[in-house]
């Protein structure tokens, strides 16, 4: 990819991170990435989707966002039998809603319900699964009261 120009820095996941805007040449847009993921990759991951840029769980840009983490955890979460925190979620039946398996309509709800960089998502109830219904954004420290403690 094609460096257009530097950008300010900016705090992304408690870290400071050189920011550049990017040329990509085989979807001809613009992508704003973190300046050493840009100057090392050939594409803004338009090359990696197997379904190409209409693909309706893809959007330029958006997986250097910590939404987009945000909606990777929930999915790891629940559906990875593999991952560490499984048998907390997934392993107890909490579940992720259909609509929520793609990430542009959990995006969109998450952007009309309160979401921001400083919050975390949480579920209000801790025995139902991830679904508008039962998420809501807050505080670290609100999440934090809302555990269920280990014996």
């Amino acid at each position: 990819m094609l460096l257009i120009k530097k950008l300010p820095r900016e705090f992304i996941n408690g870290y400071w991170h050189s920011i550049g805007l990017f040329w990509c040449d085989f979807c001809k847009q613009e992508i704003k990435k973190k300046l050493s993921a840009g100057k090392s990759q050939k594409s803004c991951g338009c090359q990696r989707n197997p379904f190409g840029i209409n693909n309706p769980n893809y959007r330029h840009g958006e997986c250097d966002e910590r939404i987009y983490d945000v909606w990777k955890g929930i999915k790891h979460r629940c559906l990875n039998l593999k991952a560490i925190n499984y048998k907390d979620y997934g392993g107890r039946g909490i579940t992720i809603c259909n609509e929520w398996l793609e990430f542009i309509p959990f995006r969109d709800w998450a952007l009309g319900n309160g979401y921001k960089e400083n919050l975390v998502i949480d579920r209000k109830d801790n025995d139902k699964g991830y679904c508008p219904e039962n998420c809501h954004f807050v505080t670290v420290a609100e999440n934090n009261r809302n555990r269920k403690r280990k014996i």
